[in-house]
C-alpha cells in the first residue's frame, strides 16, 4: 500500500505490480499512532493473519519504487530444492 496524501489516495500492490487505488479520508496525522492490521475505531475489524515486511517512508513511493523493493527484497524459492522426508 502507498498513500499519497496530497491526493487523498490509497494505491494497493500485489507482488510490486499495482492493483487499484482509491480514495479515502480520516488518515490521523496527530501522531497518536500507527496502527497495521486494525481499525482504531472498533476490534470489530481486527486483521487475522500474517503481515510481513512493512515499510514506513516519509513520502509515498511511485510504482517503479514500489516494484524495486519487492525485487530488490524478495526471495526466490525456485533455486531451493528439498529432498523428501521431515523437515
Amino acid at each position: 500500500m502507498s498513500y499519497d496524501g496530497s491526493s487523498n489516495r490509497l494505491f494497493g500492490y500485489v507482488d510490486g505490480v499495482y492493483k487499484s487505488n482509491m480514495s479515502i479520508s480520516g488518515i490521523n496525522t496527530d501522531n497518536s499512532g500507527i496502527y497495521i492490521g486494525k481499525y482504531s475505531g472498533s476490534s470489530s475489524y481486527d486483521f487475522n493473519g500474517s503481515i510481513d515486511e512493512v515499510m514506513i517512508f516519509n513520502r509515498s513511493l511511485t510504482s517503479s519504487e514500489v516494484l524495486g523493493l519487492y525485487n530488490a527484497t524478495r526471495v526466490s524459492h525456485s533455486s531451493i530444492t528439498l529432498a523428501d522426508g521431515n523437515h
